[in-house]
């Protein structure tokens, strides 16, 4: 059995090049705290091992950024793909949203943001938007369902509505 508590930690010299990556490409101030977290999963389902990069804006906003691959092995090219990913979509014409980062979203210029169940800021409606600028979001209840409304947005996913032998939205399993 592996001991939890005997773990490597990544390269701190890693870690230090992958924030200054992260504030040089997206231009943060210096008041955004950036974190550089490698995590293990042994659950169905789940990477084996994650990176998140994690940036804390002075506003109380969060992005988050997760790569499938452990911190010695992330590169610029990897921090350079959403704007790659960008520039395919709108070749093909491929709507592009980003998720649940409303700043980065506006500054590349996307087509709109997903905001997940979770996130229930109101923050985004001071944001400046292009006019066909799209939002939208998941819900798994009606609480949730008027959040989304409360923020705008003009579709919403309904996911994971059926929980154990529960009734959820007026449906049964």
């Amino acid at each position: 059995m592996q001991n939890l508590f005997d773990r490597k930690r990544p390269d701190g010299a890693k870690v230090r090049g992958i924030k200054d990556l992260v504030i040089t490409y997206f231009d943060f101030p210096e008041t955004t705290v950036l974190t550089v977290a490698e995590l293990r999963c042994h659950d169905e389902g789940c990477p084996p091992i994650e990176t998140v990069i994690t940036a804390r804006h002075s506003d109380g906003s969060i992005q988050d950024w997760r790569l499938t691959k452990p911190v010695d092995k992330i590169e610029k090219k990897d921090i350079n793909i959403i704007v790659e990913i960008k520039n395919f979509c709108k070749k093909k014409g491929i709507k592009f949203l980003l998720a649940n980062n409303f700043r980065l979203a506006i500054k590349l210029n996307l087509d709109g943001v997903y905001l997940p169940s979770f996130n229930k800021s109101l923050k985004h409606l001071n944001y400046q938007m292009k006019k066909n600028f799209l939002i939208i979001g998941s819900a798994h209840n009606l609480k949730e369902i008027r959040i989304k409304e409360k923020q705008k947005t003009t579709h919403i996913f309904i996911s994971s509505i059926f929980g154990k032998e529960k009734n959820y939205l007026g449906f049964y399993k």
